[in-house]
């Protein structure tokens, strides 16, 4: 899929500049780039194409109000992640279309030129384009990939996305580690495909955690309570996410919080923060180099020895310990 200007025009009206230093440093090593200079402002686009994926990050910088026109010459799958900005889209046979700051989700996009409204300010969007073959087992059991896929093989001409799922700590770090992927004599494309394949994998698991909302039981603010977990599950915080500072941000009564969270979800939510927390240590402990301390400071442990504790209770084992457990490692 390609980013245009005016689609009218065979030759791209932007002018062809040198990327800038302050952006330079972020571009990985791996992208192919093209920047470029316009009347309403500037793009940087950077891209890796192979046979059986694709990726594409666009850097937006908007001086004035603009519509630009993403555009494919033929239907595909797209896995994609708003970065930075909120950006009102027109899907070609869908369409209205909002892409949420730090949302994510899985479109099938068909051949035409779609439409994004973009205002003053900066954007960043990173999608992947990628062949039939990921989604076809999860096609066997999600029957909403399984329907994205007969549009794929029958191109239609029906744009469709499904669920928009919240970029959580795990996959900015899968992000981030692609991001920073350096070739160093091994095979790129084995290596990025294990990253998409892991990022499929969490938003899978976010398909099937909005599948079993529709079941919960209807109480008293019902929606308010699955966007205060959803917040949590985004990323926690033991200091952050205390009853007094959810119900305050939430404009929830602090004992109406206490006694529907846990009749919506089986558990208190400090429990639940709790427990979040320190899975969230896990996943850095098994991911990262970082040291304990600075882990622990990140979900709102300031004392060391409480959050060994802690992490001794919850997982039978000693933070460092971990880091001889298995893992993917980033």
């Amino acid at each position: 899929m390609k980013l245009l200007a005016d689609p009218s025009q065979k030759k791209d009206p932007g002018e062809l500049l040198p990327i800038p230093h302050y952006l330079k440093k972020a571009v990985p090593t791996w992208a192919g780039t093209d920047y470029r200079q316009y009347d309403f402002g500037f793009l940087l686009i950077q891209e890796f194409i192979s046979n059986k994926f694709s990726l594409f990050i666009w850097r937006i910088m908007v001086q004035r109000q603009v519509l630009l026109y993403p555009s494919s010459d033929k239907p595909i799958l797209a896995l994609q992640f708003t970065l930075q900005g909120n950006i009102p889209c027109v899907l070609t046979g869908f369409g209205n279309k909002l892409l949420v700051e730090s949302t994510y989700e899985l479109f099938y996009v068909p051949v035409g030129n779609n439409q994004a409204n973009f205002e003053p300010g900066e954007y960043e969007s990173f999608h992947i384009e990628m062949e039939a073959s990921f989604l076809e087992e999860a096609s066997k059991s999600h029957p909403k990939i399984k329907a994205l896929l007969e549009k794929l093989n029958s191109a239609s001409a029906h744009g469709t996305p499904l669920l928009a799922g919240r970029i959580d700590y795990q996959v900015k770090t899968i992000l981030n580690s692609l991001r920073r992927y350096s070739d160093r004599g091994k095979d790129t494309t084995s290596d990025m495909q294990k990253y998409i394949v892991e990022l499929l994998s969490h938003y899978l698991a976010e398909l099937k955690r909005s599948e079993s909302r529709s079941v919960l039981p209807n109480i008293d603010r019902r929606e308010t309570l699955i966007r205060i977990r959803d917040q949590i599950l985004q990323n926690p915080d033991m200091e952050e996410q205390t009853l007094k500072n959810l119900s305050q941000q939430h404009r929830i009564h602090i004992a109406m919080l206490k006694r529907n969270f846990k009749t919506l979800f089986g558990e208190t939510l400090v429990s639940f923060v709790r427990i979040e927390c320190l899975k969230k240590a896990r996943w850095l402990l098994s991911t990262s180099g970082r040291s304990v301390k600075d882990i622990a400071d990140e979900i709102g442990y300031p004392d060391k020895s409480n959050f060994a504790k802690a992490y001794r209770r919850q997982f039978g084992m000693a933070p460092n310990e971990n880091r001889k457990g298995p893992g993917i490692q980033y």
